[in-house]
């Protein structure tokens, strides 16, 4: 293995920890550090239905493009991350949520337990 290749492993990985599933599983969660100090304005009794919803939406389309951008990262490396965390923060954007809203609900969905239940419900739901 070459070692020029190992920033291009770092950006796929960051490309993949730009958000949690939706389905969050109980190992050590990356993301969950690094956006752990800016969920404290939303809490999950104040996130609406509609907000939630939204996040779920995003979250599955946001992972289509992190599976499709994967590869080309690997290969072409910081222009294409950038082009896909672009992508993907208009997609957030598009629907009706700021990326740090959709970070924040992240955070709950990975940290709550009902807001988690809430999430797989719409997502159950949605598919």
């Amino acid at each position: 293995m070459r070692l020029g290749r190992f920033p291009t492993v770092g950006l796929v990985a960051l490309l993949i920890a730009t958000a949690p599933p939706v389905i969050a599983d109980d190992g050590a969660d990356v993301y969950e550090d690094e956006v752990a100090n800016e969920a404290k304005s939303l809490s999950a009794e104040d996130l609406t239905d509609e907000q939630l919803e939204n996040y779920v939406a995003a979250e599955s389309e946001i992972a289509s493009i992190r599976l499709q951008h994967a590869n080309d990262i690997a290969s072409r490396g910081v222009d294409t991350a950038t082009e896909a965390q672009a992508e993907m923060a208009a997609t957030i954007e598009d629907h009706g949520l700021t990326v740090s809203e959709y970070r924040e609900i992240a955070h709950l969905v990975a940290n709550n337990a009902e807001t988690s239940k809430r999430a797989k419900r719409i997502e159950t739901r949605t598919h």
